[in-house]
């Protein structure tokens, strides 16, 4: 049964595929029996179709499929071929003989082609195979491709790649050098890397500062780590804000240094440290977080709220209770986020006002929020709830029904069970009844 569900799905996928291609076709006037993508298309499915009928026949398999690409002699055949081996959930080339193929196509004649091939070899993973092509190609004048190709010698942490990275970390042009820092971003060992990486911190562009910030994060907490926290203080918000997200993402206990951030100019560093801080569960600056959400900045306001819902701090229950008036509509989901972590009996009324706003992803979170702060007080407002359209809204009531465990409301989820648009919601009420009734 499983092979057979996983079967029709993989067909589907193709069919899907072969469907976007019709359309993109006909966007371009072309008939899709002539076009590039009909080619690639037919053999694709052919393949897949030889694969499913002779699951042993490899080897034939491997045949056509070396002499289809052996046929195809335009580039853009040759760039809609390279996608059977990167980009498709279904794949059905022989695994076996990519790297075949596209040591093929890293010698094209065409400039295109060997870029688009460079691509497929690092999604494979084949760099440490092509080794020479990729060197040779990464002197192209053009920035797009030398950036393909860095990003390629990236993934295998090959060291016979890294005079040429570390060369391009010093490339006239900004975005080449970014693509330098992050393809040495997952090297191993960090030490190996880790001073050429932490040199870019104080590059003149801060694209570059950001992401030497965010490639020392992959490193880990090595000790290259406490070189994040005095980029808190660069003159960039942007490396600022990076900063404190990767210092909170290492847990590092640079707690003081980003609770002065907390005072930013920037209404973007001003959320990036409420949050950092609550993601290192900074309790003694919770009440300093708290301040902004009064914050001018509605984002700021959102993330101060959001902070509280990690921090969990029934103290501050009635403080969240209040942010429900808050004009901005993300605001008050935050609010009822925060306040079902508490859990807190005690908001259920102000709570239940919510199941009636206007916006349905308040609705959505406050009948979420029921399922921590209500009981059967509020079934018949939860109930109602069900004649929404929204089935995810009805999910939650559902849920938060089975969890008031009222019998009361047996008779209207049985309707639920029988007749609601949504096979899911169907499902879930026979679940609930079941509940209930067990």
């Amino acid at each position: 049964m499983k092979f057979a569900v996983r079967k029709k799905w993989l067909m589907v996928a193709i069919v899907i595929c072969g469907a976007a291609n019709v359309c993109l076709t006909g966007l371009a006037g072309e008939p899709f029996e002539d076009s590039v993508e009909s080619t690639v298309y037919k053999f694709e499915r052919s393949l897949y179709t030889d694969k499913e009928k002779n699951p042993d026949n490899e080897a034939e398999r491997i045949r056509r499929t070396r002499e289809f690409f052996a046929e195809l002699n335009d580039a853009p055949r040759k760039i809609a071929a390279i996608g059977m081996m990167d980009s498709r959930y279904v794949y059905v080339v022989p695994p076996s003989l990519i790297p075949e193929l596209l040591g093929k196509l890293l010698r094209d004649d065409d400039l295109t082609v060997r870029t688009r091939a460079v691509r497929a070899v690092a999604y494979n993973r084949l760099s440490g195979k092509f080794v020479d092509e990729l060197l040779v190609l990464l002197e192209q004048p053009d920035f797009e491709i030398k950036k393909s190709v860095l990003h390629s010698m990236g993934r295998p942490g090959d060291e016979r790649f890294l005079p040429a990275i570390r060369k391009h970390l010093s490339h006239a042009d900004p975005s080449v050098r970014v693509a330098a820092v992050f393809a040495l971003a997952t090297w191993t060992p960090v030490e190996q890397v880790g001073d050429d990486v932490t040199a870019l911190l104080k590059d003149p562009v801060p694209e570059v500062r950001t992401a030497a910030v965010q490639a020392l994060v992959r490193f880990g907490l090595s000790p290259y780590a406490a070189q994040l926290v005095p980029m808190l203080n660069d003159e960039s918000s942007l490396v600022r804000q990076r900063a404190i997200e990767s210092l909170a993402t290492l847990g590092t206990q640079a707690t003081e240094a980003i609770a002065r951030r907390l005072n930013d100019e920037s209404s973007s560093v001003r959320a990036a440290a409420a949050l950092g801080l609550a993601n290192l569960q900074a309790e003694a600056f919770m009440a300093d977080v708290a301040k902004l959400m009064h914050d001018d900045d509605v984002v700021v306001r959102r993330y101060a709220v959001k902070a509280f819902a990690l921090f969990k701090a029934p103290a501050y229950r009635v403080k969240l209770e209040s942010m429900l008036d808050d004009p901005d509509d993300y605001v008050q989901r935050e609010a009822l986020e925060a306040l079902a972590a508490l859990g807190d009996k005690s908001s259920a009324p102000k709570v239940a006002r919510k199941l009636a706003h206007e916006n349905l992803l308040v609705r959505q979170s406050a009948a979420f929020a029921m399922r921590s702060v209500g009981d059967a007080t509020y079934s018949q407002q939860v109930l109602r709830l069900l004649d929404d359209e929204d089935v995810t809204l009805k999910i939650h009531a559902l849920q938060a029904l089975r969890i008031f465990g009222d019998k009361s409301v047996l008779p209207r989820i049985r309707m639920a069970a029988e007749s609601d648009p949504s096979e899911s919601v169907r499902d879930f009420a026979r679940y609930v009844i079941e509940g209930l009734e067990g």
